[in-house]
This record gives structure tokens, sequence and C-alpha cells, in this order.
């Protein structure tokens, strides 16, 4: 992985957008009923971006590669209805997005972009977290790898259309951050 990676700043907002708005086409075509992408732009993920960036409960780590922003991840408290769902009791902590440029998966990038948002929920006293993901997509087996148990299958809705999602989570955000080497 030769990807930097760093918190995002307010300035970030646009690229992180783009960003987002680009892998999201990329992975859900296909994936997801394509009335549901039609419904999405990228001013509304702009606009999205710019309210986390604003969010001092969020915890955004991007990487950039020569410049060029390749991967982002937001996580912070759990919400009170993660993705509008019910709530997830045991939990602390939710994974709101980890994307990564196709061109930069299977680098460890995704790997390492959980590590350090995890990093930043532990130092919040945070312990414990969830996340929703397409269940069609390849994103789920990154996941399962990473130690993420199912916790259960839920029903995603946009522009008229459904879906099927899967909520994974770690009991011990630990043990995705890698611990130090003694020197």
């Amino acid at each position: 992985m030769s990807a930097t990676l760093r918190r995002a700043v307010a300035s970030d907002a646009a690229g992180l957008a783009a960003l987002h708005y680009a892998v999201r086409l990329a992975t859900y075509t296909g994936n997801i009923p394509q009335a549901a992408l039609d419904a999405d732009s990228l001013a509304r993920r702009r606009t999205l971006w710019e309210e986390r960036v604003a969010d001092p409960a969020r915890r955004i780590v991007l990487a950039e590669d020569d410049g060029r922003m390749v991967g982002l991840a937001c996580a912070g408290p759990m919400p009170e209805r993660p993705n509008g769902h019910d709530p997830l009791p045991g939990y602390d902590a939710y994974l709101y997005s980890l994307y990564v440029d196709p061109a930069q998966q299977k680098s460890g990038l995704g790997r390492a972009l959980l590590a350090a948002v995890a990093a930043l929920l532990l130092a919040d006293d945070l312990h414990a977290m969830a996340l929703h993901t397409v269940a069609a997509v390849r994103a789920r087996h990154f996941y399962e790898h990473l130690g993420a148990h199912l916790i259960r299958t839920e029903e995603a809705h946009a522009a008229g259309v459904h879906w099927t999602t899967l909520v994974y989570g770690w009991h011990d955000i630990g043990l995705l951050v890698p611990k130090a080497t003694p020197r």
C-alpha cells in the first residue's frame, strides 16, 4: 500500500463526495436496483460529506496516493436508528462508510482505513462497531475475513425499490488495530 492516511477536514468534503459517488456507482451497479442509483447524485453526496465533516462526533479518515483521494472511512457513535433501522444493542459505534477506489482494492488499504478509524473510536472509548453492507457485494467477505460476524439481515429502500442488506459487527474493535511491536 503506497497511500497515506490522514484525518479529513472541512475542505475535503468535495473530494470525499466525488470518491464516494464514483466508488458507489462502480460497486453497486448491478447489485442494487438501478432506480436507487439513479436517484442519487454527486450534489447529494457533497451535502452528505459537508454534514459529516462538520459533525464533531464523526471520525473520518481518508487515503491519498500521489495527491489523489483513493479511500475513505467514516465512523462514530452508534446512531439511534442505524441506517434507518432498529437499534443494535451491544454496539456503541457505527461504520457509516468504507470506500476504496477499485484500482486500490486488495492492496491492504481497506484494512488500513478500518484500523485507523477503529483506533480513533477506541480513543473515544467506543469498543463495539456495527455496519450495513449490501448483501450482493463482495465487501461482506472482507468484513468476515477481518472477524466481523453477521448480526442480522435487513431490507433497504430508496426510490421505491428494495434490496437486501446485511448487518455485521465486531464486539471488540481493538482486534482491528495492529499492536505496536516492541523495539
